[in-house]
């Protein structure tokens, strides 16, 4: 698969917000511009970075915690949390020897003309949605004749179904300012999480519900009249419960009873689509998988990778002698051999 031209890697400056409970403090200039960490890069991931660093009275940095990401395990946590610890701030006041506190957002941009016409094109999909025009909606859904040749055609649903899914209710959709993740698939896709309020139209009563925040998984392409849309699933950011397993949470992942292998798509195998597909799976103390919620993934791959996960099955969990509800990330690679139509994966749990 060839891989968009990357126009520029740039870090944009972090911006300081004040706490309520804590001074704050301000960098000095000449600190070094964090570097884009090569997995990342290696992905085509561009994002911001939100962190919070304690800095000590002579302007050193005490700790760095590292917030929000793009996506997980691609370097930005190490390498936000290295870097950062690295910058110099102005020194305290005389006699003020507590910490201080930095809040900082840095953007990891790849190519910022393509990331300017995606935004106007989620921008316009809010707008054509507010205003129930469904010839705008319509306009912005990829049409199968201009598609880009990498992409399967075929009948696209719309993307008033898509967004409405089985609710009736009307809402109106206020995008954030910043993508929570970008990352090109090719020259010409791209898979986008793109944070909006939900926000409910009144009820003739007068009663409102309470706006929702929600999480835009939008899968675009690029063909004939420029950036489209191909898919917009609304994902709640909020999790079902359960106790985490795996390395760092103190309790070990169950063990695995029944497998399923994962189908490569033809599409995939043709277009030579490859990569991680990870998610994280609430699996019930009778040991099946009820919930999927994608932390990382890759459209044309996705859903055989879903559809093989839930027929996993494990051993319960037990937390003083009683089976009890898990989440445990797993990790699905999807990797093309040399050899036509042939496919190796492996799967691990983190």
């Amino acid at each position: 698969m060839r891989l968009p031209a990357i126009a520029a890697l740039s870090v944009l400056p972090a911006l300081t917000a004040a706490a309520p409970d804590q001074p704050s403090a301000k960098p000095l200039p000449g600190n070094k511009a964090c570097p884009y960490p090569p997995e990342a890069q290696k992905e085509y991931v561009a994002g911001p970075v939100r962190f919070v660093a304690q800095v000590r009275p002579d302007g050193t940095v005490e700790s760095v915690e590292v917030r929000r990401v793009p996506l997980p395990r691609l370097g930005f946590e190490e390498t936000v949390r290295a870097c950062v610890s690295e910058w110099r701030f102005e020194p305290a006041s005389t006699g003020q020897a507590n910490l201080r506190r930095y809040e900082g957002n840095l953007r990891f941009q790849l190519d910022a003309a393509q990331e300017t016409a995606i935004r106007a094109l989620l921008e316009a999909l809010a707008a054509s949605w507010n205003a129930s025009d469904k010839k705008g909606l319509e306009d912005l859904t990829l049409r199968s004749r201009d598609a880009p040749k990498t992409l399967p055609s075929g009948t696209l649903r719309s993307l008033r179904e898509q967004l409405q899914g089985e609710g009736a209710e009307k809402w109106r959709m206020e995008v954030a300012s910043e993508f929570k993740y970008l990352r090109f698939l090719g020259p010409d896709a791209v898979s986008v999480g793109q944070p909006i309020q939900k926000v409910p139209v009144a009820h003739p009563s007068g009663q409102t519900a309470e706006t929702e925040d929600l999480t835009l998984d939008v899968f675009a392409a690029k063909g004939a009249r420029g950036w489209r849309l191909v898919r917009v699933s609304p994902m709640n950011t909020t999790w079902l419960e359960g106790i985490r397993v795996g390395v760092g949470a103190g309790i070990g992942e169950p063990r695995k009873i029944r497998d399923a292998r994962p189908r490569y798509p033809e599409v995939a195998k043709v277009n030579q689509i490859q990569g991680v597909v990870i998610m994280d799976c609430l699996i019930t103390p009778e040991g099946k998988i009820t919930a999927i919620r994608m932390l990382r993934g890759i459209p044309l791959l996705d859903a055989a990778a879903i559809e093989a996960v839930r027929q996993w099955e494990y051993t319960p969990t037990l937390v003083d002698g009683k089976p009890v509800p898990v989440i445990m990330t797993i990790t699905v690679n999807f990797r093309l051999s040399r050899g036509p139509g042939t496919m190796e994966y492996f799967l691990a749990g983190h």
